[in-house]
């Protein structure tokens, strides 16, 4: 079920002017969802999938933050004291992020995080599950620098919602940070049922860069058609062999 029509949400967003990256927006909505469901993926739990055509550049996700602080343990002392504020509702979704296995009745239907038909009383949550589910679910707040033309992170946040995407080196999806609120927009236009993916890391390393990246950071080893592609070739020939494929597959 769509919750929402993003297109798009400029007006409400207009209104803060410019704000550097954490910044609460109080007035603007929590959470607005396009044309999404969950479905379950092999191998990699719960996915976001639209449920009709988009065209590139469609708003699918503003989610504002569940919580925000610099990286490492700095968010996990954020998140600890938001859970002991947040609502039994809010708890027990942040607690659904856990992929240790198990499972969380209503979590595969995309109005069990969007609604308030969440039931059950708070969920109980160690410190070592919330470090886990930072370490996996947590977002790096990137801004760029335009004068040095470089890219730093100012700080991370947990969006609940936009967690639930899977990663691809060939993401079908961008994100932006305004203030303390995540937009996901489509990278290209997505037909009906096509999944929408992000990428966890910086795409434009190599290979070998990209994997170690992945499990070192998530536990996994990404098996997207560009890494598949590229790990047809010799180490040598990757870089350009990887621009090849590039080029094949539309990044």
């Amino acid at each position: 079920m769509e919750i929402a029509v993003l297109e798009p949400p400029w007006q409400e967003l207009a209104c803060f002017g410019a704000q550097p990256l954490g910044t609460p927006l109080t007035k603007l909505r929590p959470l607005q969802i396009g044309p999404l469901e969950i479905r379950r993926v092999n191998n990699r739990g719960r996915g976001l999938f639209v449920t009709k055509a988009c065209d590139r550049g469609r708003l699918l996700i503003v989610e504002r933050a569940f919580c925000v602080g610099k990286c490492g343990d700095d968010l996990c002392r954020a998140v600890g004291e938001a859970l002991s504020k947040s609502t039994p509702r809010d708890c027990r979704r942040f607690c659904a992020l856990d992929g240790s296995g198990h499972h969380v009745e209503g979590a595969d239907s995309l109005a069990w995080w969007t609604t308030g038909e969440c039931l059950g009383g708070r969920a109980i949550v160690d410190a070592h599950a919330v470090e886990r589910i930072v370490d996996l679910n947590s977002f790096h707040m990137q801004a760029t620098d335009e004068r040095k033309g470089s890219i730093k992170v100012d700080a991370a946040g947990m969006f609940p919602v936009a967690a639930l995407l899977n990663h691809s080196c060939v993401p079908t999806a961008s994100r932006y940070y305004y203030g303390d609120a995540l937009l996901v927009r489509a990278a290209r236009r997505l037909e009906a049922g096509e999944e929408v993916l992000c990428s966890y890391i910086l795409s434009n390393h190599d290979l070998q860069e990209r994997q170690e990246s992945l499990l070192v950071g998530y536990g996994f080893q990404c098996s997207c058609i560009r890494c598949r592609l590229e790990g047809l070739v010799p180490a040598a020939s990757r870089p350009r062999a990887a621009s090849s494929a590039d080029t094949l597959i539309g990044i």
